[in-house]
């Protein structure tokens, strides 16, 4: 039996090395088998000694007795000796177990002590990751050779739109999601999933929502013991990112076209000088009597003098146009050619012109500004063949270095000259080319492709940018932007700023945007400021989410055109649940427009996009404050 025990009692120190894979239940466990064994053993040897003494005292007994036939006096002083003989023996029984219990309970508490700072580091361990995981901005996931998601990062929701319940309830929606056209590109990188090396590829992912998006892909191999157990992936949200390079390819591209238009324009003005200059010479030679001739000098005339301004128009493109700047006021040119514009739309279309009060002065060169309104009205006109609304509307506004960014500008103050259509819209395969020269969506013989390249070309020589919101059967917005003059000579209040005003907040706030970037952006910025937001994807999901958190919710901004549910029928919703609700709208039309469509009710609360983030915040503060 101790050798039972001494093993055992190795065991107990053994596990003082070996605390990883236990709990504390075994530890508890094996106290208790420790001091059941320590008892039985105790009883065992006592036993054993008792009746290896009393074998011994009767042995003794007997033969003393019949040696000396002394009888009852030695029986008793026999008896005695043998009493304390037993009480001895157990004694140190009891002494020796009691001392290998307290070994024994001693390694047992310190195993059990390491058990649990083995279980504390684990805890600590997978807090750490589980914070890791559910703030990286990364989607990352890990995935078996059976194609089994062990592992995938909360992340997966923001990118794809998808839960992690839904990935790994299906993996296959890893390669559902892929773009059909990158599916080739996906799938032969997943041909060698047992790759040694690491990998990275990129393709695009169509999310939950529709949206398309660019995925950067890292996909490294795992193993355990040099076992092959799977891949770790790592995706990364590049959308932006690709979105930058082709605005700078776009304005690379933009760039050589304009290089290569003046170029030509250029040298076609130097034959027309040629041809118009020899043509005048002979029609002043000739007869006035020979009408026939006369009459084809004329046309020869009139076709170069249509050269001209096709020439004119390729060099404003290429921003070699001369031009003669001075500070004016864009209202006061904007009304010096209102009654032009009038006559060039005609009587079916309706005509609103909205002057902000207050502006900056602008260094421009009037006549070419007005080419610029006029081409713009021009082909709002044309998108409106059975009619609508057009509107011009002026507006002051100080643009942040994030936002002019994106256009290769300054930031700084601006005056917009935004004009609106009610018209058919524009493609979106067509957006990417309208600003390039010859390209027109027109009928052969009804446009040259030159309007826009040259309203390009001027805004771009006057330090501006533009910039266009349409919907195929919505409408068309194009947006100049012009850079406001340093100097302030027309009598008009060049300081426009907002007065300083706190403009952080602890409201709750919900957002019903169905653009991601700008949804995301609201989000940021207002979470920023110390509002709680609530984010809505559609008109639908906002009424949803509204009665979800009614009690909570201090304010809606929404957006008017939506999915499934415009932004008047949200409102028109959610004033039925609160008829207090304070709401602000915003939409890249002009609310003019939006009125017209139905769709927005003159009065309300109303931004234009692009917002100006500081204005917003003071908006907000100033709707929740009223």
């Amino acid at each position: 039996m101790s050798s039972v025990i001494r093993n055992t009692a190795k065991k107990v120190i053994d596990f003082k090395r070996v605390a990883e894979g236990y709990t504390k239940g075994h530890a508890i466990c094996l106290l208790i088998t420790w001091t059941i064994l320590i008892a039985a053993s105790a009883v065992w040897n006592i036993y054993e000694a008792s009746h290896d003494a009393y074998d011994q005292h009767e042995y003794n007994l007997k033969h003393t007795v019949s040696e000396t036939g002394k009888g009852a006096i030695i029986a008793v002083q026999k008896t005695y000796h043998y009493g304390e003989r037993i009480k001895t023996k157990i004694t140190k029984i009891v002494f020796t177990h009691l001392i290998l219990w307290f070994v024994g309970m001693g390694a047992i508490l310190t195993f059990s002590k390491n058990i649990g700072e083995h279980q504390r580091k684990i805890t600590e361990s997978e807090w750490k990751f589980r914070t890791l995981s559910e703030f990286a901005y990364d989607w990352e996931y890990w995935i078996t050779e059976d194609r089994e998601i062990i592992f995938i990062a909360p992340s997966c929701g923001h990118i794809t739109g998808y839960t992690q319940e839904e990935f790994t309830r299906n993996p296959a929606l890893l390669w559902d999601i892929v773009h059909p056209d990158d599916k080739h590109v996906f799938e032969n990188h997943m041909d060698d999933f047992m790759m040694l090396k690491h990998e990275e590829i990129q393709f695009r992912i169509v999310a939950k929502n529709g949206d398309v998006k660019w995925i950067s892909h890292i996909c490294g191999p795992i193993y355990a013991e040099d076992k092959f157990v799977g891949r770790r992936v790592s995706n990364r949200d590049i959308s932006d990112r690709k979105n930058l390079e082709g605005q700078l390819i776009q304005a690379q591209k933009m760039e050589s076209l304009g290089i290569m238009a003046g170029g030509v324009a250029h040298d076609f003005n130097n034959l027309l000088t040629a041809i118009m200059g020899y043509s005048s010479l002979l029609k002043h030679k000739l007869n006035d009597g020979d009408k026939e001739a006369q009459n084809y000098i004329k046309q020869v005339l009139d076709a170069s003098e249509k050269a001209q301004n096709l020439t004119s128009n390729l060099l404003a493109f290429s921003r070699k146009q001369i031009i003669k700047p001075g500070t004016l006021n864009l209202n006061e040119i904007i009304k010096n050619i209102s009654g032009l514009l009038k006559r060039l739309i005609g009587e079916d279309i309706e005509f609103r012109l909205k002057y902000s009060n207050a502006e900056f002065p602008v260094f421009v060169d009037s006549h070419q500004i007005e080419q610029v309104i006029m081409n713009l009205v021009a082909n709002a006109r044309d998108a409106m063949p059975a009619g609508g609304i057009l509107s011009i509307e002026t507006a002051p506004s100080a643009l942040s270095v994030d936002y002019t960014d994106k256009y290769g500008a300054n930031p700084g103050n601006y005056m917009i000259l935004s004009i609106s259509d009610t018209g058919t819209g524009i493609d979106k395969k067509d957006m990417a080319h309208i600003f390039e020269p010859f390209y027109t969506t027109k009928e052969k013989g009804k446009g040259t492709g030159l309007g826009l390249s040259m309203v390009y070309g001027i805004i771009k020589q006057h330090d501006g940018f533009i910039n266009i919101y349409s919907e195929k059967n919505m409408g068309t917005t194009f947006k100049v932007y012009l850079p406001a003059s340093g100097e302030n000579k027309v009598g008009h209040k060049a300081d426009i700023q907002e007065p300083i005003v706190d403009i952080r907040g602890s409201e709750t706030i919900l957002i019903a945007e169905d653009e991601n970037s700008v949804r995301s952006l609201l989000k940021d910025t207002l979470e920023k400021y110390g509002y709680t937001v609530i984010p809505a994807v559609d008109g639908a999901d906002a009424i949803e989410k509204y009665k979800e958190h009614k009690e909570r919710i201090d304010m809606v901004i929404m957006d008017v055109i939506m999915p499934k549910k415009n932004g008047k029928e949200v409102y028109d919703a959610i004033k039925d649940i609160n008829p207090g609700i304070k709401v602000l709208f915003i939409s890249g039309y002009a609310g003019d427009i939006l009125v017209s469509k139905g769709v927005y009710e003159e009065g309300q609360e109303f931004m234009a996009k692009p917002l100006d983030l500081q204005n917003m915040l003071t908006n907000i503060r100033r709707i929740l404050n009223g």
